[in-house]
């Protein structure tokens, strides 16, 4: 873990590095954002660090691209239940009766995210994508009703600056991989697990705008 959170930070301040050279990367920006955007669909798979349990963030995104630079979007993303760290909490039943019951972590934000393209040739590209994150976190479980309930819920705010790259095996379809680092800017002060954590991202690329431009095609 420890050489994964030093790899991070050398990709964190390269990040900082680059963004020095604001006023080309505005107007590179600038220019792209001119050009008829492109939809897009991303689903990525984020593991990380919770509490020191390896946990796993899974997102689903939409956006727009423009000129093959410049990509901008939200979508959920949510901790994923099958490995979530499972803690034990101490519930109060209808009864009134201390009832030790298992409660499951729960993380779940929206994410706005802007990804500018650095390199892109042939089938490879690499990119600098950062996502802001809002939403919360709270402890679930299920009560003598089989109803589920929510404990400890309150307010995340999360900043997220990664570098990635992906690779296109066929014209429609790629995977895609990086490393970042999650910084969390309000955390809940309900829960006192650490949520600051190394990054690395798995995904899957569909590249609709090339399926839709091959339907048209066929019409």
């Amino acid at each position: 873990m420890h050489v994964i959170k030093n790899v991070c930070v050398l990709v964190v301040l390269s990040i900082l590095l680059y963004n020095n050279t604001s006023a080309q990367f505005l107007d590179s920006a600038r220019n792209a954002i001119k050009s008829k955007p492109k939809f897009i669909f991303k689903l990525d798979t984020r593991n990380s660090f919770i509490a020191n349990n390896k946990s796993r963030i899974v997102g689903w995104k939409v956006g727009a691209e423009f000129n093959g630079k410049l990509r901008i979007g939200g979508g959920i993303s949510n901790l994923s239940s099958r490995h979530s760290p499972l803690l034990d909490r101490v519930i109060y039943d209808s009864t009134g009766v201390d009832t030790l019951t298992l409660a499951k972590l729960s993380f779940s934000y929206f994410a706005y995210f802007v990804d500018y393209v650095i390199y892109s040739k042939k089938k490879w590209e690499f990119s600098i994508p950062i996502q802001f994150g809002i939403g919360n976190s709270s402890y679930r479980y299920t009560d003598e009703n089989n109803i589920e309930q929510k404990l400890d819920r309150g307010l995340i705010v999360l900043y997220e600056p990664t570098i990635a790259g992906h690779y296109k095996l066929t014209k429609w379809f790629g995977l895609g991989f990086g490393a970042g680092f999650r910084w969390m800017i309000i955390n809940n002060k309900s829960i006192d697990s650490k949520f600051n954590s190394a990054v690395y991202v798995f995904k899957a690329k569909l590249f609709l705008s090339d399926i839709f431009k091959r339907s048209s095609n066929q019409e």
